[in-house]
């Protein structure tokens, strides 16, 4: 019977692995190198990764395990349904603005994968993706019931949300851009508009 993996040995191991491809910038680095870097054999190596599509799965696991909890602190003491969504964009927009260079690398590292890796690493991504909107989708539906919410298509907000998110996430990867003015305007016009006007002031 073969030894069971150990999850946590193999979370650290990749971290390690993603801290050395940073430090060797665009090079394509190999697990052989990975190896000598980390202080660990290739047999042990391959053990716990067979390739480095293996070990930037590792990565995003560790990564959006962080992410959430990152999100789920931002959340803490939020009860509008608008604020909740808007803090869930915020919140993914400054968790990688305080490690400006960690979405470069993991794009790097994920192009460095075996061509199986991309569709599985997506899937992944997308799993992630869809409990946030899907938690969204159920609180926007139930504020829309009770008022607090105007009406509209909640299906299609939420996938706009994830689409302005996603694309200003890559437009900072591709020329740099700092993703928070387009994200203040998005909130502004497409947002505020959702919530209801206040009693007494002009619908």
């Amino acid at each position: 019977m073969p030894r069971p993996v150990d999850h946590e040995r193999r979370a650290d191991l990749a971290l390690r692995a993603l801290a050395f491809i940073r430090s060797q910038g665009m090079r394509r680095v190999t697990m052989s190198e990975l190896a000598t870097a980390l202080d660990i054999g290739r047999p042990a190596l391959y053990w716990y990764f067979r390739n480095l599509g293996e070990v930037f799965e590792a990565v995003l696991a560790v990564i959006l395990e962080r992410q959430r909890d990152h999100l789920v602190a931002g959340l803490e003491g939020l009860e509008g349904p608008l604020d909740i969504v808007e803090a869930w964009m915020r919140g993914v927009v400054a968790f990688y603005a305080e490690d400006p260079q960690l979405l470069p690398v993991l794009v790097q590292l994920w192009a460095l994968g075996e061509p199986e890796h991309p569709e599985r690493v997506l899937d992944a991504a997308r799993d992630f993706a869809r409990t946030l909107q899907e938690a969204a989708t159920h609180l926007l539906r139930d504020a829309i019931a009770e008022g607090r919410v105007r009406d509209c298509d909640v299906v299609v907000l939420t996938d706009l949300c994830a689409a302005t998110l996603d694309g200003l996430l890559i437009q900072q990867v591709r020329s740099g851009t700092d993703p928070l003015p387009a994200l203040d305007l998005f909130c502004r016009r497409v947002l505020d508009p959702l919530r209801p006007a206040a009693p007494g002031s002009p619908s």
